[in-house]
């Protein structure tokens, strides 16, 4: 008996299993374990049965895979209380449930020759739409990130963005998963898909990509530290303060052209009380060199928010900018009114910020660049803003210190690592309490911290003269799937309307 034959393997206990099963690969190719190559085969459980059962099974098993691979990656939400982290697994549960319905309505109406890009499509589709959706969305757990020390694959992401990745990986699942159920029946099959899973590890490391050949410039990124296990960012000001500026002395006599303290640096605005100001500006007369410096503004107004300032050599703030997508939940409560009475978690936001509305860049001599701040780096489109409004080098400013000793910090680089390919351009990844990290072009870390150690990288970054395929055409992948899933989806009505069809 053929596999799809096998009416076990189409049942809701065998798309539990299946579900459960693939859910568990797929976290182990993320960190903290971070076993990539697992990525092409993870999905395959999940894939056998979806090619073969009914809807309500393929809806246990997107359930069941939603639940154990977001329950597990993201693990470190409950640090914020149960109720946010059940909450966002069980919405990114529902994206990919719903994503599976449309693939099996799209699966059965699509022609046979296109068959095996139904589960690629509807799942690139729902990674697409649920970075976005509700409230600006949550990209964690996107199967191209798992790609992120893949440095052949990566090249790639200059051409696709981190799409592509997606794609390719899902892809690649849906091909073996072929080879699985035709073993038995069509060997010579089955022996084909195996070959064009090579051939989709292959080609990328082939794919002609730019590399920078701009000025250098020799950064000092600031580790300054904060204590751990602290949920109110502001009950150490002053320590972490000076934790920035000791570290900063110590580069006194260096030739540096950027100093970079992190997102978190000061959670009181250094504009409005003297001595954080004296602090920042001492060491900026220290070294006379120019400063990036991660600050909430607007403390105690109804305008708070989490900014970079831009400092000259001599102490002169010459621009600002101001986080554009804030963290729901984190640095905003979408529903306040609604939801804090019946969670008193929402007490620890007690001020929404306020959005920024322009993709600034910043200029030195070298080049010009962008300070990304935090969560904005897992937009890829946020960051091509900044690259399209001349920004030729990176500098990611974080604060994961309320996520402990957890992967996040971990998984939070991967997303540097995909948006250095992306754009072909060097990131300093600039972190508070870990993990900093220089990411090359190639999308390689070169250096990097531990996580709450204080700590100075002094890397040297070349500056970018051109941008990237997918700098220019954005998110041409996700667009032009959602093409693919509605032009397939709505061809056997089409065809029922033409003239001469009955």
């Amino acid at each position: 008996m053929a596999l799809s034959d096998n009416p076990k393997l189409k049942s809701v206990p065998a798309g539990l299993f299946a579900g459960a099963l693939s859910g568990v690969a797929c976290f182990l190719a993320f960190p903290p374990a971070d076993l990539w190559i697992l990525a092409p085969v993870a999905l395959i459980p999940l894939v056998i049965h979806f090619s073969m059962a009914e809807r309500g099974a393929v809806a246990a098993a997107g359930a069941a895979f939603g639940v154990v691979f977001n329950g597990l990656l993201l693990y470190w939400i409950r640090l914020f209380g149960l109720a946010p982290y059940i909450a966002l697994t069980i919405v990114q549960t529902l994206w990919i449930v719903l994503a599976l319905q449309v693939g099996v309505a799209l699966r059965d109406r699509i022609p046979s020759r296109f068959r095996l890009l139904a589960f690629p499509m509807v799942f690139v589709l729902q990674e697409f739409f649920r970075s976005r959706v509700p409230w600006g969305g949550f990209a964690w757990g996107g199967l191209g990130y798992t790609q992120h020390n893949n440095i052949y694959g990566l090249k790639l992401a200059a051409f696709t963005g981190v799409w592509g990745l997606s794609l390719v990986v899902a892809l690649a699942n849906c091909l073996l998963a072929y080879a699985v159920i035709n073993l038995a029946a069509d060997r010579r099959r089955s022996i084909i898909a195996v070959a064009s899973v090579a051939a989709l590890a292959i080609f990328p490391g082939a794919l002609p990509v730019s590399s920078p050949d701009g000025d250098t410039a020799r950064l000092a990124m600031i580790q300054g530290n904060v204590p751990r296990n602290t949920l109110d960012p502001s009950s150490d000001d002053e320590e972490v303060a000076g934790n920035h500026a000791r570290l900063t002395g110590e580069l006194a006599g260096q030739d540096l052209d950027l100093v970079v303290w992190p997102e978190g640096a000061f959670d009181l605005d250094p504009m409005q009380y003297p001595a954080y100001r004296q602090t920042l500006l001492d060491s900026v007369g220290r070294l006379e060199t120019p400063f990036l410096v991660g600050a909430i503004l607007g403390s105690g107004t109804g305008s708070v928010r989490n900014s970079s300032i831009f400092l000259d050599a001599g102490g002169e703030q010459v621009d600002s900018y101001t986080k554009q997508r804030l963290v729901p939940f984190g640095e905003f409560v979408p529903l306040r009114r609604f939801l804090q009475p019946m969670f008193p978690e929402i007490d620890r936001i007690p001020v929404d910020l306020t959005a920024g509305t322009e993709s600034t860049v910043f200029g030195l001599p070298q080049g010009k660049f962008a300070s990304v701040i935090c969560y904005e780096s897992t937009y890829p489109d946020l960051v091509r803003s900044f690259v399209n409004n001349g920004a030729r080098m990176l500098v990611v400013s974080t604060n994961f210190s309320s996520f402990d000793l957890s992967a996040a910090s971990a998984q939070h680089v991967a997303f540097s690592q995909l948006r250095a390919a992306e754009q072909r351009m060097w990131v300093a990844h600039t972190s508070i309490s870990g993990i900093s990290a220089v990411v090359d072009p190639d999308g390689r870390v070169l250096e990097k911290t531990s996580l709450f150690q204080p700590a100075v990288l002094t890397p040297e970054v070349r500056f970018a003269t051109t941008i990237t395929p997918y700098a220019r055409l954005g998110d041409w992948v996700p667009y032009g799937a959602v093409v693919a899933v509605v032009g397939f989806l709505l061809a056997p009505w089409w065809a029922r309307r033409r003239p001469g069809s009955e």
